[in-house]
């Protein structure tokens, strides 16, 4: 089966806390071209007069993460062992 023809998988995160009214995040992960994967955050924030640095704060955070999961990979990370 090709990448192209494989569904994505999500995982989908919705709620709210003291400071966001919406917090909404879904994580998808897909096959890749060349037999990678493709991880994929997205999130919408709203949290009024905060919301850009709500929103900072979660792009910061995620973006972080992504470097860290890249590093588990490169050092050869495997879930499924």
């Amino acid at each position: 089966e090709t990448a192209s023809r494989r569904p994505a998988l999500q995982v989908r995160d919705d709620g709210t806390g003291q400071l966001a009214t919406m917090w909404d995040h879904t994580i998808r992960v897909e096959p890749g071209l060349g037999g990678g994967t493709e991880y994929t955050d997205i999130v919408e924030v709203r949290a009024g007069v905060l919301t850009p640095f709500v929103w900072i704060f979660a792009e910061v955070f995620y973006r972080h993460r992504q470097r860290r999961w890249r590093a588990l990979v490169k050092r050869g990370f495997d879930y499924g062992s």
